[in-house]
Formats: structure tokens, C-alpha cells, sequence
């Protein structure tokens, strides 16, 4: 029974918008921060509005698996804004913004704990 004070969203179609986000930004090959922070704020409208409703066991499964991907989307997008660099090879991944590869500052794997609301990050150096 609607209540009226929310609207739960199914989990096709949560599905469908965090897959498309994912598909838009995370698995672009060129990236750029105006498109990552956008994808990041289109995520947490998903979570602000989203209430997710499994009436089985099965739907059960898709609504975690929903939340599984909007959750890795966001580290994704908060990582790929926090590496300011371009890495092409063996990545593959370009910041319009950070054309350059940065071997000083950024020869390292990049770490992220995920604290009240925001991420955390640091990095753990590559050894040549």
C-alpha cells in the first residue's frame, strides 16, 4: 500500500540508470572533472531518492546487486577525480584535463577508505 510519502523504485529501474552512469562516465576513455563530478551528483541523486523494495528473495538479490553497483560507481568516479594524471598504458585511462602522465607524483596505486560521506584517499607507491 502507497503511502504517499515516498515512492519505492524498483530495481529494474535503478538498475538501469546506475548501469547507464556507469556506462556514460565510469567506462569512458577520456575523462575530465566537469563529467566526473557530474556523474557523482547524478549517483547521489539515485541515493537520495532511491528506496529500494524486494517483495522475494530474488528481487532481494537484484536490489544489492543495484547498490553493489551504484557503490563501486561512486569509487570509480571519486578515484578517477582524484587522480590527476593521464596513464595510458596498461590503464588505459585519460583526463582531458591532466593530458600528461605524472610518474613523480602519481607512480602509485591509489587507495580509498570510504568515511561518513566522503572518501579518503591514499597512495601506495610503485617501486621501479
Amino acid at each position: 500500500m502507497d503511502s504517499g510519502i515516498f515512492n519505492p523504485i524498483t530495481f529494474n529501474e535503478e538498475a538501469c540508470t546506475g548501469c547507464n552512469i556507469c556506462m556514460d562516465v565510469c567506462l569512458m576513455e577520456i575523462h575530465a572533472a566537469n563529467t566526473l563530478k557530474r556523474g557523482i551528483e547524478r549517483l547521489n541523486e539515485i541515493k537520495k531518492n532511491a528506496s529500494f523494495k524486494a517483495e522475494n528473495p530474488h528481487e532481494l538479490m537484484r536490489c544489492l546487486e543495484v547498490q553493489s553497483i551504484i557503490d563501486n560507481a561512486e569509487m570509480v568516479l571519486n578515484a578517477s577525480l582524484e587522480r590527476r594524471e593521464s596513464r595510458r598504458a596498461p590503464f588505459r585511462f585519460y583526463r582531458a584535463d591532466f593530458p600528461e602522465q605524472n610518474v613523480k607524483e602519481w607512480l602509485a596505486f591509489l587507495a580509498l577508505k570510504h568515511k561518513v560521506g566522503k572518501f579518503e584517499f591514499s597512495r601506495i607507491p610503485i617501486k621501479q
